[in-house]
């Protein structure tokens, strides 16, 4: 029963692992070429992407070849003196632990100047996701203190003509104004009658 337990241990360990080992790559430098006079290997890395956690792989004849891992100054000048690490056995294999350039050259007196050095540039990902779009709303209307907006006049009313009508008649009074004349008329005629009558009588 222990011993089921265990293996059943061992098994979930393999697989929560599985994914970071399968996730790293691993480099032959120069691809199927050795470290070597003659290749341009800044060219070749140039056709990669490497990231933490890739192994390069060196290969070369110990007897005259050797990889030095230096600092970026040392690796533009060529110099040997200072080395980070020696790899020295001819098949080694270097693990990019962090994300930060590696440069290598040969330590062999006048390799380096001949070409036989290789910068690593170090791939990161953002993994900072980007910030969502947001829309700034739209400013409040301006309004003056103690003013408020008139609301719309709507008249809900039918237009009716004005009329104005003579008392004790149903007629308007523009359709009257033919009979005030008569009346008028007739009215002068009744004052001037006995005027009249007395100039013929004298006569």
């Amino acid at each position: 029963m222990a011993n089921n337990r265990v293996s059943l241990l061992v098994m979930l360990l393999v697989i929560a692992l599985s994914p970071l080992v399968c996730s790293a790559t691993l480099y032959n430098v120069g691809d199927s070429g050795d470290w070597r006079l003659g290749i341009d290997y800044n060219q070749w890395a140039c056709s990669k992407s490497f990231h933490v956690g890739d192994t390069i792989v060196f290969k070369f004849n110990p007897q005259i070849y050797n990889v030095v891992q230096v600092s970026k100054q040392d690796y533009e000048s060529c110099n040997a003196s200072s080395p980070i690490n020696i790899y020295i056995t001819g098949h080694d294999y270097i693990t990019l632990q962090s994300a930060v350039d590696s440069y290598f050259l040969s330590g062999f007196p006048g390799q380096c100047h001949g070409g036989l050095k290789l910068k690593v540039h170090i791939s990161v990902e953002s993994s900072s996701p980007t910030p969502p779009t947001t829309m700034t709303p739209p400013s409040p209307p301006t309004t003056i203190p103690g003013l408020s907006p008139n609301p719309p006049f709507i008249c809900n009313q039918p237009y009716c003509p004005p009329t104005s009508n003579m008392p004790g008649n149903d007629m308007p009074f523009y359709a009257s104004a033919p009979s005030l004349l008569a009346a008028r008329s007739s009215l002068l005629a009744l004052c001037f009658l006995p005027l009249y009558w007395l100039l013929f009588a004298s006569c």
